[in-house]
């Protein structure tokens, strides 16, 4: 099978309004000019505001961003500012790098992003990603991911959310390579919404950790975290998820929900939901289902023709729902498919 890198140019012809980082450069640029939006590419000796100031987390591969970042590509969003279509970002990797992005929504501002991030060789890339969403405002952010099957990735996301914002996030590993991803969601204002979901696939010998937390230090907060993860060939693949609320938090919601398939013999899928409640007026539920492909669902997809990968790919493309709007177009949909097929061969 072709690698389906090569058709990601042919993903970019087909969109409006995308950049092209290339080795932390912008390299293409279709947005015409919009108001009440910023983009700036900042060099390693230029520093973010004073918004991002708190957006952090004790982690040393975040202090090494901090400290090394080679760019950062810096969106903001004026107040009341509700952009409609959404923006297209590309990063290609020809080597190694380190990098960041950071939104500022300001209040009642509206985007909606999304990323793929990739490389054409091997290369080791630390990512870090960082969002203020502010009161009133809504952010929905799509992050696909595929890396080379020799290339190690480190991949932190962190998202602070005002009073009645509301943020959608929604990430999905489909690379062979070794990877760690965080994604950490502050809730800081009074019913803001968060949502993250997870889509893993991992083959072969690859190892792939994915931690999710939602830490509620609102009143009438909501945060849910979906994990989705397949497991091929001798692969090992673990899911964290932490939903914390502090005392005092009343009347938030925590879920959480863990759903995995595992197709190799050899191959692992941890899940560890996990929740932190020190409040007795909350609503927090966790949950796992880990197992094989149904040999009922199986054998009757075969029955009608399918061969065993075929069927298996059919089954697992229900996985995929998270990208359903990104599959709406033709193109990445098939794309999107071809990543699949890579995963389950």
């Amino acid at each position: 099978m072709k690698n389906p890198i090569a058709n990601v140019d042919a993903l970019i012809q087909d969109l409006e309004n995308v950049i092209v980082v290339e080795d932390g450069r912008v390299v293409r640029n279709t947005l015409s000019e919009i108001a009440g939006l910023t983009i700036e590419t900042l060099d390693a000796n230029q520093r973010l505001n004073e918004d991002f100031a708190a957006i952090t987390v004790e982690n040393e591969m975040v202090k090494s961003n901090e400290k090394n970042r080679e760019t950062t590509l810096y969106f903001r969003v004026s107040k009341n500012v509700r952009l409609k279509k959404p923006i297209h970002l590309f990063f290609k990797n020809t080597k190694s790098s380190i990098h960041q992005t950071a939104v500022l929504l300001e209040e009642g501002a509206t985007l909606s992003l999304f990323e793929y991030l990739y490389d054409t060789q091997i290369a080791s890339a630390n990512y870090l990603f960082k969002a203020k969403v502010s009161e009133h405002a809504v952010f929905d952010y799509t992050s696909l991911t595929r890396h080379h099957r020799h290339s190690h990735t480190s991949l932190h996301r962190l998202l602070r959310l005002g009073g009645r914002s509301k943020a959608t996030v929604q990430t999905a590993q489909m690379g062979d390579d070794q990877t760690h991803q965080e994604t950490d969601m502050l809730l800081l204002g009074e019913r803001a919404q968060g949502t993250i979901k997870t889509i893993a696939l991992t083959n072969r010998q690859q190892e792939a950790v994915v931690r999710t937390n939602i830490d509620h230090k609102a009143q009438r907060s909501e945060g849910l975290i979906e994990h989705y993860g397949v497991a091929n060939d001798q692969s090992f693949l673990a899911f964290e998820g932490v939903g914390r609320i502090r005392k005092g938090m009343v009347q938030s919601v925590a879920k959480q929900s863990n759903r995995g398939v595992i197709l190799g013999a050899n191959a692992r899928l941890d899940a560890n939901p996990l929740l932190y409640i020190d409040e007795y007026d909350i609503e927090a539920s966790h949950g796992a289902a880990i197992g094989k492909i149904d040999e009922e669902q199986l054998y009757y997809l075969m029955s009608r023709g399918l061969s065993e990968k075929a069927a298996q790919r059919l089954i697992i493309r229900g996985f995929l729902a998270p990208l359903e709007a990104l599959m709406q177009n033709e193109k990445f949909d098939k794309h999107i498919h071809a990543l699949l097929a890579n995963k389950i061969e």
